[in-house]
């Protein structure tokens, strides 16, 4: 048995204080160095050199949060919103989104690689340093249960640059946030109501796309065309085979498409431009006062079970509790109930007016939307359905993992999933099969994003001038916090380097960022698609989730990532070899200075994708009419 007697665990950015940590072990919650301390511990290494262990407990914990009983039936069951569908898959607990919706799954990770690393170490007292209220809570429940004296020093967390308004709209009751969500919903998309639905209706397609509206090509929307590098090529590939076809989107404002009402101008066009081959409505299309209205009678439902379950729930997390306690209370008398149960009253609209389509397919990502598409689907009665995820998975983005027990015959609310996943390469079937999902639900087809692959590297680049100039481009995330840590490391590495450099920087659809905050940078800005514009660049710089770094590293790129320490790596780059990872502008900027814009690296593109621009997997997949139903 170690004897350790006191630890000290640092949750803060920087180094520990010397005078907190004296005489005691140090473990550092969201640092990957360990800095000068000879006792000292880091979580990330931990939980990085764990990985496959910590994620499935975590998953086999939200398994067994489901399984919990009550009056002898289990939690899935009591939550049963429609026949045969379970409200529990649409929540944040099932969810699982660690990077964007449920930040607090990475605490609850490093609770478990923490108390795995105890073990039979001898601890008598742990102090916490640390902003999080909710994370101490956690560690004190914990200790309280091994018999250690808990200490918690609380820290202030950064200055918070939300506006003023905002602050005062998070700090509402759950119920009135959901409301005022739902009525300012329904006032800013009513401009898409009936839109498309005539060409819906009429349409000789049997098969159907569900897809995002956004990452349109803008020289084609100025054309009043329907290309979205989502899926590449194939809409116009089945046109001109004569296959028919429908497309339901689901509209977010983006750059290109603002507001409701140019999104309800380019959906007119589309249908104008396709004459009958493509029909195209929105998911707000089908709006309407029985849908608002059912929308509002099934939340009073879920408010009521929230209430009636939250004890025994709050039994069943353990010492997580308070790590997740609000993510219930959003999933059931929150935003994200009114957003859920909107959406499936919707897609339940949207497949009863349907005519039997023979083929589905959707954009996989394992939102609560999909849940509500997949039951709404099958209770319409409709064909073979196939998730699409459409760029790379990550090893940590848990919405695409689940615990294996959730695969077997259950009798009643078995987690909805499509009938077939379309995997597009061998990086992705390896990370489906490793998560332990049926391998005879899994079938090959090309990666649509990245078709633009297979063209020559070098005939991309053959107008290069020859310059000392290294020409960096700079990949946004989704997420506005994940750009800002991006472009502050940049400035800081910035005044380290040796050499000169234009930077441009590649928003994500969905995210606009404001760089007028970096003068220093001088900072272009564009909205071309990726695949225009590697081919003018030398090097990439990306955060630490976007799926675009898969698309440089293959196209030939060196390529460097931006490490969240505060949380999980969920690069889809993670375990690839010849990627850098960076922490700060140090780091960065030594990485920065040793590319040249000679520098080249052997494309890995066959690593990742399957690419053949004939589409032969996909040809087969939309002429089979004998799949089997799952």
């Amino acid at each position: 048995m170690s004897k350790l007697s006191e630890v000290i665990i640092w949750d803060t950015s920087g180094e520990p204080n010397l005078s907190e940590t004296a005489g005691k072990l140090v473990v550092l919650w969201q640092s990957y160095e360990t800095f000068h301390f000879k006792r000292a511990v880091s979580i990330p290494q931990l939980v990085e050199k764990n990985a496959d262990l910590l994620r499935s407990r975590y998953l086999s914990w939200v398994f067994e949060l489901g399984q919990t009983q009550v009056d002898g039936k289990s939690l899935i069951d009591c939550l049963e919103i429609r026949s045969g569908l379970s409200y529990w898959w649409m929540t944040l607990l099932n969810e699982k989104c660690n990077w964007a919706k449920s930040p607090n799954i990475e605490d609850a990770i490093r609770i478990f690689a923490f108390d795995r690393w105890v073990g039979s170490r001898h601890v008598n007292r742990i102090k916490l340093v640390s902003a999080k209220p909710e994370l101490a809570q956690s560690l004190n429940l914990w200790c309280k249960m091994k018999n250690i004296v808990f200490e918690y020093k609380h820290k202030s967390k950064n200055s918070n640059k939300d506006s003023r308004k905002k602050k005062l709209y998070a700090a509402l009751p759950q119920p009135i946030q959901a409301t005022g969500w739902l009525f300012r919903y329904v006032i800013q998309r009513f401009a898409l109501r009936d839109t498309g639905l005539r060409q819906w209706q009429n349409s000789r397609g049997d098969i159907l796309f569900v897809s995002y509206l956004f990452n349109l090509l803008p020289k084609e929307i100025q054309k009043g065309k329907y290309n979205c590098s989502f899926w590449g090529n194939l809409p116009k590939s089945l046109s001109k085979q004569k296959y028919y076809t429908r497309w339901l989107h689901h509209y977010i404002p983006n750059t290109l498409l603002p507001n409701a009402r140019k999104a309800k101008i380019s959906l007119k066009k589309f249908n104008c431009a396709a004459k009958g081959k493509q029909s195209h409505a929105s998911l707000d299309s089908f709006l309407n006062h029985k849908a608002i209205f059912q929308t509002f009678r099934d939340w009073v439902k879920i408010v009521f079970y929230g209430w009636r379950f939250e004890k025994t729930l709050i039994r069943a997390f353990g010492y997580l509790g308070p790590l997740f306690i609000d993510e219930w209370r959003k999933s059931l008398f929150g935003i994200s109930a009114t957003s859920n149960l909107l959406y499936l009253n919707l897609l339940e609209e949207a497949m009863r007016t349907l005519p039997k389509q023979r083929l589905g397919f959707y954009l996989q990502e394992n939102q609560p939307w999909e849940v509500a598409l997949i039951y709404a689907w099958r209770k319409a009665g409709h064909g073979t359905l196939v998730g699409v995820p459409h760029s790379a998975v990550r090893f940590w983005d848990l919405r695409y993992f689940s615990d294996p027990r959730n695969f077997g015959n259950t009798p009643k609310n078995t987690i909805p999933k499509p009938d077939l996943v379309a995997v597009n390469g061998p990086l992705m079937t390896n990370e489906f099969l490793k998560g332990r999902y049926p391998k005879t639900q899994i079938f090959q087809v090309e990666a649509l994003r990245y078709l633009h692959l297979e063209k020559d590297r070098k005939c991309l680049q053959n107008n290069r001038k020859k310059t000392s100039l290294l020409r960096l481009l700079v990949l946004g995330e989704y997420l506005d916090v994940d750009n800002q840590k991006i472009l502050s490391v940049l400035s800081n590495a910035f005044l380290l380097m040796n050499k000169n450099i234009s930077i441009t920087f590649k928003s994500h659809p969905a995210c606009r960022i404001n760089l007028n905050r970096y003068p220093e940078l001088k900072v272009k800005q564009t909205s071309k698609p990726v695949s225009e514009i590697l081919g003018q660049h030398d090097v990439v710089l990306s955060g630490p989730v976007t799926a675009a770094a898969v698309e440089a590293y293959s196209f030939g790129l060196p390529v460097v990532t931006i490490l969240n320490s505060s949380s999980l790596n969920l690069s889809p780059l993670k375990q690839v070899k010849g990627v850098h990872f960076v922490n700060d502008g140090e780091e960065l900027s030594t990485i920065l200075n040793s590319i040249t814009p000679e520098t080249k690296r052997r494309s890995n593109k066959k690593m990742f994708f399957n690419l053949n621009k004939t589409l032969k997997f996909w040809k087969k997949i939309i002429k089979s009419k004998n799949f089997k139903k799952n």
